[in-house]
Formats: C-alpha cells, sequence, structure tokens
C-alpha cells in the first residue's frame, strides 16, 4: 500500500507530514469495557511462558512464548466474562494492540516481510501490508476508531510514526526523527508518543480529525532521567505524563513540563540484609483516569497483594487480593486482569473487578 504524504512542515527537527489519516498500558472508563462482577480465574496458563496481558473491552489478550527450542509467540484472547480461548496466532506473533471497542491487530512475522493483521469488532478481518521501506516495527497502538499506529525503524535512521486510516484504509506519515521517536501511550481518545524537540522532549499527540500531530510544551529530559524509553512510562492523563522513576512514579506536567511525586513506592527497609519484607514491584504499576495499581510482595509470608491508591494522593492504599504470586497486571475499563497463582501448581488469568 503507497503511503499518502501530501503536506509536509518542520517542527523543530522534525519534520510532519498530513494526510487523509484517522478520524492504553493506561485503562480509561472504555465503550465496550465489560465489568465482572466478582474474581475469578478465566484461564489456566503456563507462568514459564513469559506471559504479557493487556485488558481491552470484552477481552484479555495474552502473548506467549511457546515451548520448544525455537523462540515463537502466541497470542490469544479470552472474554473477560470467561469463555472459550481463542487463539488469533499460534505461532510468530509480533508486537500486538487492541481497544475497548473489541478491535485488534498484530504482527505477523511468518511473513515475509511481515505483515499486520488487523480484526475488527464484527470479526471483519484484514492484512495490511506495511508502507514501502518498512521492515522492523518497535511499536503498535490503535485509537479508539480502530485506526493503526506504526512506530517504525527507518532504515536511514531514526523512526517514523505512520497512521492506517481504518475507513480510508491507506497508511499516513505522521512524523520522522532521525534522533528516534518513543511509543505509544492512550491519550483520552486519541494516541501519543514521545520525541526530540527543541531543548528537550516533547509529547506529540494524533490530530483525531487526520491532521499533523499536535506537540505540547518541552518535557525535561532530567525530568525523564536514565527512564527515557516506553517501558519506563506508566501512563497519561489530561494534566500529566506519568513515568517510573527508581521507587517513584513522577508527573510531569504537560503545559509546564515540571514534575512531583505522584506515587512513592520506596520499599520497607531490613535491619540485617538490607530489605525488609514488604517490597512494591514499581515495574508493576498501571494506572487508569483514578487510581493507581502496583503488586507488592510480603518476603515474610511468601506472598503477593495488587494494592490500589487514588492519583489524587488524598486516599489510602487498599489491598485487592493476596495471592502467592503476581506475574502479569492489566487495567482496563471496569475491570482488572492479572497472571497470579494460589499455589505454585495453580497458574491461571484472573479477572476481578476494581
Amino acid at each position: 500500500m503507497l503511503p499518502l504524504q501530501r503536506i509536509g512542515f518542520f517542527v523543530g527537527s522534525t519534520i510532519l507530514v498530513l494526510g487523509a489519516g484517522g478520524c492504553s498500558q493506561n485503562g480509561g472508563s472504555g465503550n465496550g469495557a465489560v465489568c465482572v462482577a466478582q474474581e475469578r480465574t478465566i484461564a489456566p496458563i503456563d507462568p514459564n511462558a513469559g506471559s504479557g496481558i493487556i485488558l481491552r473491552g470484552g477481552y484479555v489478550y495474552v502473548q506467549q512464548r511457546d515451548a520448544g527450542p525455537n523462540y515463537t509467540r502466541s497470542f490469544t484472547r479470552v472474554p473477560v466474562s470467561g469463555g472459550p480461548t481463542e487463539t488469533l496466532a499460534d505461532s510468530k506473533a509480533g508486537d500486538f494492540a487492541a481497544n475497548d471497542a473489541n478491535t485488534v491487530v498484530w504482527e505477523d512475522l511468518a511473513a515475509t516481510p511481515p505483515v499486520l493483521e488487523w480484526r475488527g469488532p464484527q470479526q471483519e478481518s484484514r492484512t495490511l501490508a506495511l508502507p514501502d521501506g518498512v521492515q522492523s516495527i518497535a511499536d503498535l497502538a490503535l485509537d479508539r476508531a480502530g485506526n493503526v499506529f506504526v512506530l517504525a525503524i527507518d532504515p536511514k535512521g531514526g523512526n517514523t510514526v505512520w497512521r492506517y486510516s481504518a475507513e480510508h484504509q491507506t497508511f499516513d506519515l505522521l512524523h520522522h526523527n532521525i534522533a528516534g521517536l518513543t511509543g505509544f501511550f492512550e491519550d483520552a481518545t486519541g494516541i501519543a508518543w514521545l520525541g526530540p524537540a527543541t531543548g528537550g522532549t516533547a509529547l506529540y499527540h494524533e490530530d483525531v480529525t487526520g491532521g499533523a500531530p499536535q506537540v505540547s510544551a518541552n518535557l525535561s529530559k532530567q525530568n525523564l532521567g536514565p527512564y527515557n524509553g516506553v517501558g519506563s512510562v506508566v501512563g497519561l492523563d489530561a494534566t500529566a505524563l506519568y513515568v517510573a522513576n527508581g521507587n517513584h512514579v513522577m508527573a510531569i506536567d504537560r503545559t509546564t513540563g515540571t514534575s512531583t511525586t505522584a506515587l512513592d513506592l520506596t520499599p520497607e527497609q531490613g535491619t540485617a540484609s538490607g530489605m525488609g519484607p514488604i517490597q512494591p514491584d514499581y515495574t508493576s504499576v498501571r494506572m487508569d483516569d483514578a487510581s493507581f495499581y502496583w503488586v507488592e510482595r510480603d518476603r515474610d509470608q511468601g506472598t503477593a497483594s495488587i494494592r490500589r491508591t487514588d492519583k489524587s494522593g488524598k486516599g489510602s492504599v487498599s489491598t485487592l487480593t493476596t495471592i502467592t504470586d503476581v506475574q502479569s497486571l492489566a487495567v482496563g475499563g471496569c475491570s482488572l486482569a492479572y497472571v497470579g497463582a494460589q499455589d505454585s501448581s495453580s497458574w491461571g488469568i484472573v479477572a476481578r473487578p476494581k
């Protein structure tokens, strides 16, 4: 498919291009969310397969490394309310994304060159050839309209952001920068990403009407610290970008670029070993519009708890569940899902209300 590249202009050192265009792991309210009434295991799972999960709309999406000598990855989804597991790709599934309308897209690495498989809310399917020259994908995202965002590694250097319009069925080039781009993050109805700007790092946001990306105020690289990568960003809301920095989650104001501590996960200190019994896992932090969620382990009891607190910092910390271990955590709509175990032999995907 040939990309539509129409009007180009500069923002700092960045070239942005307008096209026909479209119309998280933070979880919003969602327009297709399914609310579960109580905590229940919805599917068994092998904890040794390195599971990655997201929760969007009515499904928990799961990517696992298959057993065997070759490194391949399967991609499945399980209804949040329970039901049969649906296999979307039995092997060689790359990056993937889903939205609350039950649209899903994933990279099919079995094809040469790789292609994207897109499935809509009515089970309609499309195979999307990547734009000319795109051979490697760094990230994928879907907005609420089902438009696909591709963060590609440019063979000439840097990264490009492409948007596939679900309505027009074409790819548009939105952004190219030789110094590299980082993404993607859900932002209200749209998708955002980070990129260089004069004097620092800027947050770029899609124009859902199909125009060029909107640019926020510069975000200080010092605030982003050594964690200036996609894995460190917890989420985004109307006021701030939230970044895990050491044992803290920092809120970087979208207007001023200044940072404050939004969540302190400093572990309890021990007297002899240097580590106390209660150890929060800052890499597990998830968020929605109202709250932070994370996993906390009790070394003395051999348990793991999922904890929640209000993002405003005014509420108390509550415990949602305590079991033997939690491997992956996902938040979406009005529910929460995790890969967990009541004991070492009974791992499963568990869904529960927030």
